[in-house]
């Protein structure tokens, strides 16, 4: 394996030659040094125009350590903004099922001190709801803010770990 990305995939990342393209690293706490893999890993090769990305796939497996990030989906519709600037890296999240959501049969709400900010992206929620299903004891908190950014579904990341004994 040669560690090259496809061509198409590879115009989905940001451009070295932009200049903002530093600052377009640090926002997803990468650098210079980082391969086009992390910089494809951190951006999900989101672009501008459409709503295609690539995400990392997730598997809840009972009674098995992990660390998992994903972004706050949904953050717009909720009250995320309401609340934003009391929002900081290290607060704890809150996971609830949202059982009778008609748009996800998985959904799972993203609550601060009883606000839902958010959801789980649809693509995790069967595994999340696996997850409370299962009462894993987890701790989940705000890693990163990003709520100057244009893509509403970067706002915020959410950090979930479970240390099993």
């Amino acid at each position: 394996m040669t560690g090259k990305l496809f061509k198409d995939i590879k115009s989905r990342l940001p451009q070295p030659r932009r200049p903002d393209y530093v600052d377009i690293l640090e926002r997803y706490g990468l650098d210079s040094s980082s391969t086009e893999m992390e910089v494809l890993e951190a951006t999900r090769g989101r672009t501008a125009t459409d709503n295609f990305e690539f995400v990392k796939e997730f598997k809840y497996l009972h009674d098995t350590p992990f660390y998992f990030s994903f972004d706050l989906a949904g953050a717009r519709y909720h009250k995320f903004l309401n609340v934003k600037t009391e929002l900081k890296i290290g607060d704890s999240i809150e996971l609830i099922k949202h059982e009778e959501n008609i748009y996800d049969a998985y959904a799972v709400e993203v609550f601060f001190k009883g606000m839902k900010l958010g959801y789980v992206p649809m693509y995790y929620s069967k595994e999340f709801c696996n997850m409370i299903d299962d009462s894993a004891p987890y701790i989940a908190i705000i890693s990163r803010l990003d709520i100057e950014n244009s893509s509403t579904d970067e706002w915020a990341q959410i950090s979930i770990k479970i240390n099993m004994v």
